[in-house]
C-alpha cells in the first residue's frame, strides 16, 4: 500500500541525518548505499518551491529592545517610604486559609513578590498589596487557587485567604546606559555606548540571518517531504538499528534534563516515539539520496581538502581531526554531499 509522510518540521532529524548517512571514497569520491532510496520513496519537485519568509531586517528599536532587556537584568532595587506601587517588589510574610484551615505550602517568611510581575500563583495577590505600605498588616480575601492547580488538586478553584504583614516595599532604578555600564558588562571588552550598540546589532543581524536560513529551510524541507509518495516499508532491521541509535541518545539527556522520554522526543523532535523518529530520519536520508542521484551531486579529492575544516566548523567541531573520529571520511564525504544538496535547492526556491 502506498503512503505518504506529511508535515512537521523537520530540522533536528536532520542534523542527525548529517552524522549517520552512509558511504564514501574517490577521486570523484565513491559513495555506497546500503539501501537503494528509490525502492523506498518517490520524490516530487525539489526545485523552484515558493517560500514566504517574514521580515528579519534589524532596526533600531530591535537594538533597543535589547539594551531595555539588559537594563532591566542589572536593574536594583532600593527601599522607599510610601506605599507599594505597580513594579515595586514587597517583601511579605503570609500565611493561607482555605474553609478556615490553615494550609501548609501556601505560607511564606520575608517572600519577595513583584507586583506586576504575575509570577505568584494566586491570581489578584500581587495587585492586593498595591498601596500597602511597611509594617502593615492585611487580610487579602476574595481570591482562589488556579483551577488547574496540580499539586494539591484538592485545593483547585477553591478560595483562599490571606493574612499579610508588609517589612518592605522597595522600587526599581535601572542604571544608566553609559560608558562605564557597558565598560562593566562587557568586562571591559567594549568601553563605549557607541561600540556596545554595533556589537549588539552585529549580534542579531548574525540571529536574523541564522532565522531567516532556518525559515527557508523548513518551508522547503517540508514541501519536499509532503510531495514525497512512500513505495513501501522502509526495512525493519534499518528501523531497528536507527532506534537504537536515537534511544541511547534519549536515555542520556532525559537524564541530565530531568524529562520523560516521550517529553524529550515531543520537545526535540515533534514525534511521541523512537520508532517514528527513525522513520522520519531514514525518510530524509532515503529523499536526499535520491536528490544527490538525480542532479549527480559528487565530492572531489580537493573538494574534500578544501573544505573538511569549514565541513567541521559547521558541526561544531574545532578540528578536523576530532571530527573524522566521531564522523570518519565516509560520513564527512556524506555530510558535504547533505550540504551541496541542501545549498542547490535552497538557491532555486523562489521567494515571495
Amino acid at each position: 500500500m502506498k503512503k505518504f509522510f506529511r508535515g512537521a518540521s523537520f530540522i533536528m532529524a536532520m542534523t542527525m541525518v548529517m552524522g549517520v548517512f552512509s558511504g564514501c571514497g574517490n577521486k570523484v569520491k565513491d559513495v555506497a548505499y546500503d539501501y537503494q532510496a528509490a525502492d523506498y520513496v518517490k520524490i516530487g519537485e525539489y526545485k523552484g518551491l515558493e517560500v514566504e519568509l517574514g521580515d528579519y531586517s534589524v532596526t533600531d528599536e530591535s537594538v533597543q529592545q535589547v539594551i531595555d532587556q539588559l537594563l532591566e537584568q542589572s536593574m536594583e532595587y532600593h527601599v522607599v517610604d510610601r506605599a507599594a506601587q505597580d513594579g515595586d517588589m514587597v517583601v511579605v510574610t503570609f500565611d493561607a486559609y482555605i474553609s478556615g484551615g490553615k494550609v501548609e505550602g501556601f505560607s511564606g517568611e520575608d517572600y519577595q513578590v513583584i507586583i506586576g510581575s504575575g509570577e505568584f500563583l494566586v491570581d489578584g495577590f500581587e495587585e492586593a498589596l498595591i498601596g500597602l505600605s511597611s509594617g502593615e498588616k492585611r487580610a487579602i480575601t476574595g481570591l482562589h487557587v488556579p483551577d488547574d492547580f496540580k499539586t494539591e488538586e484538592k485545593y483547585a478553584g477553591r478560595a483562599i485567604t490571606f493574612n499579610i504583614d508588609i517589612s518592605g516595599v522597595f522600587e526599581p532604578i535601572l542604571p544608566a546606559y553609559d560608558d562605564a555600564f557597558v565598560t562593566k558588562v562587557s568586562k571591559g571588552d567594549i568601553t563605549t555606548v557607541d561600540a556596545y550598540n554595533a556589537e549588539i546589532r552585529k549580534m542579531l543581524e548574525e540571529n536574523a540571518e541564522t532565522n531567516r536560513y532556518n525559515d527557508k529551510y523548513n518551508q522547503v524541507l517540508d514541501k519536499i517531504v509532503n510531495g514525497t509518495e512512500v513505495l513501501k516499508d522502509f526495512p525493519a532491521e534499518y528501523i531497528e538499528s536507527k532506534s537504537a541509535s536515537i534511544q541511547e541518545e534519549v536515555n542520556r539527556y532525559t537524564v541530565l534534563y530531568d524529562m520523560t522520554d516521550e517529553e524529550y522526543l515531543m520537545k526535540y523532535y515533534g514525534v511521541g516515539t523512537v520508532e517514528e523518529v527513525a522513520k522520519n530520519q531514514i525518510l530524509l536520508e532515503f529523499i536526499f539520496q535520491e536528490i544527490i542521484q538525480k542532479e549527480n551531486i559528487t565530492v572531489t579529492e580537493k573538494y574534500y581538502k578544501d573544505h573538511l575544516l569549514e565541513t567541521a566548523n559547521d558541526r561544531g567541531y574545532s578540528t578536523t581531526e576530532k571530527f573524522l573520529e566521531i564522523y570518519t571520511e565516509a560520513g564527512a564525504v556524506n555530510c558535504m554531499l547533505l550540504d551541496k544538496a541542501t545549498e542547490m535547492i535552497l538557491d532555486s526556491a523562489v521567494e515571495k
